[in-house]
């Protein structure tokens, strides 16, 4: 289904690159045959609002991979399915990508949707399954193609066996003290300064000690709005701030030189996401000033991680984990960080992702990092839209709670499904559509008739001919 919010009205989500986003999602449900009434796997996809429908085509294309699938084949040999998935074994789609793109970001939430499904067979939450999974099976689930230069199968056995005497009081400290979070909502762009005197204040009531804010936004701006920052949450929290990715290499080490005076911990993606040298040269100019350079969310695949990782161009880690191809992805990404000491900090907000980093996180303690670095490790929170899944993240004390609900958590409430899916859900919520009539004035349209959404979602004609969607 095609999910969409409403967020660009309140400017939730905004930063210096996107500055009205409209959180979306793909969401799949893969229904098994013979399973237990009610048991049905869920995977998501992100988006921003326009291109979620590009997503959507792409999930459906992707879906005969796992139709007629067996859970023996997906326990004895995930890795080579995970290939069959995403489409890397497929001559054809690799053009699209290859492994980037709509069409891996697609396969992420039908690769997550296998997990969900494998873990509630198995009644367990996700983070639970992974660490239960025998080194052999959790082994055999990675596609370390391309990235043997770095990592191979050999090093991710001798590393689970390493940490394996410990992890039994690792579970149990989880269980007990949950993950370090940060929160990432008091500091979006479009926020007025009350707003986020307000969020930090209630965001402190909640045990949270550290803050990111966005940057970016021009030098005046983010020096006023580092210093409110920094004045609203104490000295003694904790201050990461990202860029978004909209400075040259130039601008990000003279704008972050000129914000070290605020302590920043990290700067997020402070020039375009595919720039590795640039990345780098502004790791190198700011590491006397403490500041650590920090990216993943748009780190496209394994490969493109290996290079960032074995560069230097991150001293910080947060792979997303759906913008790589789902948790298999995700998992290569951790045990290539932890081969060169960089510390994960998984990427998270959007629709869901934090019901997921719940479970990332605790799958990083528990099974790769085994609570290393714990000055920065810690993991995105944000609340917004929570209330629309049935097992939302939880936080106690600034921590991530360690989830009990079986799979990822995703599950969404019908209500919410009903009213926001589909192309009702396009059209009345997006930024620019009215609750009232207009006309629909798209060209390829020939009904040209008065729509009002409801009516829309009957039209026999496509939703992105439709302009009042498409503004």
């Amino acid at each position: 289904r095609d999910v969409r919010f409403h967020t660009s009205l309140d400017k939730s989500g905004s930063d210096a690159r996107s500055k009205a986003p409209d959180y979306s999602c793909v969401y799949a449900e893969l229904v098994p045959d013979g399973a237990p009434p009610g048991v049905v796997g869920v995977g998501i996809a992100f988006c921003l609002g326009r291109g979620n429908e590009v997503l959507l085509q792409c999930a459906r294309l992707l879906a005969r991979a796992v139709r007629g699938l067996s859970m023996a084949e997906l326990r004895s040999d995930f890795g080579r399915l995970w290939r069959r998935v995403t489409g890397a074994a497929d001559g054809q789609l690799l053009w699209l990508g290859p492994e980037k793109g709509a069409v891996h970001m697609a396969s992420a939430c039908l690769v997550n949707a296998l997990w969900d499904l494998w873990a509630k067979l198995e009644r367990k939450p996700l983070w639970r399954l992974v660490a239960d999974l025998p080194s052999s099976t959790l082994v055999a689930a990675l596609d370390l193609s391309d990235v043997s230069d770095m990592l191979t199968a050999a090093d991710v056995t001798r590393m689970l066996a390493a940490s394996e005497g410990g992890r039994a009081a690792r579970l149990e400290r989880v269980l007990r003290e949950g993950c370090p979070a940060y929160t990432t909502a008091t500091g979006w762009a479009g926020y007025p300064d009350d707003k986020v005197r307000e969020l930090v204040r209630r965001a402190k009531e909640q045990g949270f000690t550290a803050f990111k804010m966005k940057v970016g936004l021009g030098r005046e701006s983010d020096a006023r709005r580092a210093m409110l920052l920094r004045e609203a949450i104490g000295e003694e929290s904790r201050l990461m701030m990202d860029a978004n990715s909209v400075w040259s290499v130039a601008e990000a080490i003279e704008s972050m030189r000129a914000l070290a005076v605020h302590r920043p911990l990290w700067i997020e993606e402070p020039v375009h996401p595919d720039d590795i040298l640039g990345h780098v040269a502004v790791a190198e100019a700011l590491r006397p000033h403490g500041i650590h350079v920090a990216g993943g969310e748009q780190t496209v695949n394994r490969v493109v991680m290996k290079q960032y990782l074995s560069s230097g161009g991150y001293s910080v880690c947060q792979q997303d984990g759906v913008k790589l191809g789902g948790l298999n992805e995700w998992l290569v990404s951790a045990f290539m960080a932890a081969k060169t000491d960089v510390p994960v900090c998984a990427h998270a907000g959007g629709v869901g992702l934090c019901n997921m980093a719940a479970h990332l996180a605790a799958i990083d303690a528990v099974v790769v990092s085994a609570y290393a670095d714990e000055g920065i490790r810690m993991t995105e929170y944000i609340d917004h839209l929570s209330e629309h899944f049935l097992f939302p993240p939880q936080t106690s004390n600034g921590r991530y709670v360690a989830p009990v609900a079986l799979g990822w958590g995703l599950d969404m409430k019908e209500e919410s499904l009903a009213k926001l899916s589909g192309q009702a859900g396009r059209i009345g919520r997006t930024s620019r559509a009215t609750s009232t009539a207009r006309a629909c004035d798209a060209v390829s349209c020939r009904a040209r008739r008065t729509c009002d959404g409801l009516a829309l979602r009957r039209c026999l004609y496509r939703a992105a001919d439709c302009l009042l969607y498409a503004r």
